[in-house]
């Protein structure tokens, strides 16, 4: 990746969703470690309840790989965690936090 920091393409993402790796939820002033990019939405989804505004996720230890907060949602859509109106509303609102 030559340390640039990029997008990750969605479809990667979701064929990454269960195979364990290092991943890391920033969001806020908070940071949580991940086995999975699924634990990960889980996590960030649990920031997002708590009142934390909605930020990335990382694959570790290089930043190889970012989850933008667009591609969150539509993952969390994806996985179930919310429903796809839920997303759109708090996208279009830029409401930082809801819940399922």
């Amino acid at each position: 990746m030559n340390g640039l920091l990029r997008q990750s393409d969605e479809e990667l993402l979701v064929v990454l969703l269960d195979i364990p790796n290092r991943w890391r939820v920033i969001s806020g002033f908070q940071s949580a470690p991940a086995s999975t990019l699924r634990q990960a939405l889980r996590k960030a989804h649990e920031f997002s309840v708590q009142g934390s505004f909605l930020g990335t996720i990382v694959k570790q230890p290089n930043d190889e790989m970012i989850v933008d907060a667009d591609q969150i949602y539509r993952l969390w859509e994806y996985i179930g965690i919310v429903k796809s109106s839920q997303a759109l509303a708090a996208k279009i609102s830029g409401i930082s936090s809801y819940t399922a």
